[in-house]
């Protein structure tokens, strides 16, 4: 295992559907893996399916230790299909907006693979939250860092809507910096190992 100099509860946003290619699996998994072995923790949404189980059984396979928050609607399909494991802990919620309160809240840093409606969402809560806390500097809270992957250009429009938003002033340019865009697999991993 690589030490890492702190342990991080490091929560990952990706879409329930399948990876749409062989090459995003493959950096999925690598990404479990490397949580795994620097020792840190992942916090995710459930891993009963798609680009979230690829994540979570990897950083289980790695001897690496996972918590799943899931919303009750889902939490008897996520039980069915995602094997009970030594290292996986279990949280439940009442529903979707309060499974995404505790993901925020229980984690340190976030990184974002593509997905739909909810990663959209999940990425913009974190934002939103980030941005907030830079009118509080008095704040006991801290900024959590977010990774965004943008596999083969998946965010490039949230990426050009976001500048656009900020050319017209309702974005301040320094909130653009609240995120790391991360355009190939060595830059994810490099703002990985930045964190």
């Amino acid at each position: 295992m690589i030490t890492s100099a702190k342990t991080l509860r490091i929560c990952s946003f990706v879409g329930a559907a399948a990876p749409a290619t062989e090459a995003l699996n493959a950096t999925l998994r690598r990404f479990g893996t490397w949580v795994a072995q620097h020792g840190h923790k992942l916090i995710c949404g459930g891993m009963a399916f798609g680009g979230m189980q690829t994540i979570g059984t990897s950083v289980l396979a790695a001897n690496g230790c996972v918590k799943a928050i899931t919303p009750q609607e889902f939490a008897a399909y996520e039980a069915a299909h995602t094997p009970d494991h030594p290292l996986l802990r279990r949280e439940t919620t009442k529903n979707l907006h309060l499974r995404l309160e505790a993901m925020i809240l229980q984690s340190d840093a976030f990184v974002a693979f593509p997905g739909g409606v909810g990663t959209v969402h999940e990425i913009m809560q974190v934002w939103a939250d980030n941005q907030a806390q830079t009118y509080h500097a008095g704040s006991a809270r801290k900024l959590k860092p977010m990774i965004i992957y943008n596999y083969s250009g998946f965010f490039d429009h949230l990426q050009l809507q976001m500048a656009f938003s900020s050319s017209l002033e309702y974005i301040k340019p320094e909130h653009l910096d609240l995120v790391t865009w991360a355009h190939t697999e060595e830059q994810l991993f490099a703002a990985l190992n930045a964190l």
